[in-house]
């Protein structure tokens, strides 16, 4: 049987993508875990037929929407930006927690109209490392993200500007 909570955070919602056979944190984006087919993941299904028949127990552990694939995407695509450029733990963790609160404040909504996630995901690392002191150049981390530069350099001024 899966930890019933995040082993990072210890929060205990999680985000369960059948597709990729990932399970993740939605409140800090761990990884919690990968490569797995749904039949291999007794437990989780087990996990989640509890949940759905008592609810509260495990709660709140939700099937994957849109919504909840996009925030997998997205944390998927920011670790492996941050791992291509070899940047410690703490600004996976730091930019995957800013991108969640931005969900949560309806930041991200309001922002990523007509663009595209590696613009946003380039701007979370940016923002991040520029907090956390990591000397590193915006265009190395949008040459990494694949991103356009003009659309994530709009998309860091627009998350600076709605986070103060």
């Amino acid at each position: 049987m899966p930890e019933e909570k995040c082993p990072k955070c210890g929060k205990k919602k999680f985000i369960i993508d059948y597709d990729r056979g990932e399970i993740r944190c939605t409140d800090c984006g761990y990884l919690i875990v990968e490569n797995v087919s749904p039949s291999d993941m007794p437990g989780w299904t087990t996990l989640i037929t509890k949940q759905e028949k008592t609810p509260g127990r495990f709660s709140p552990v939700k099937r994957q929407n849109k919504d909840d694939r996009m925030i997998a995407n997205t944390l998927s695509e920011l670790d492996r930006v941050v791992a291509y450029l070899n940047l410690p733990e703490k600004v996976r963790e730091s930019a995957a927690s800013l991108y969640t609160r931005c969900i949560g404040e309806n930041i991200i909504k309001n922002i990523s109209r007509g663009r595209h996630t590696e613009s946003i995901i380039a701007a979370l690392i940016y923002c991040v490392c520029k907090e956390q002191k990591i000397k590193i150049t915006f265009d190395k981390i949008i040459k990494a993200a694949d991103a356009d530069k003009e659309e994530a350099e709009e998309t860091y001024k627009s998350i600076v500007c709605e986070t103060k």
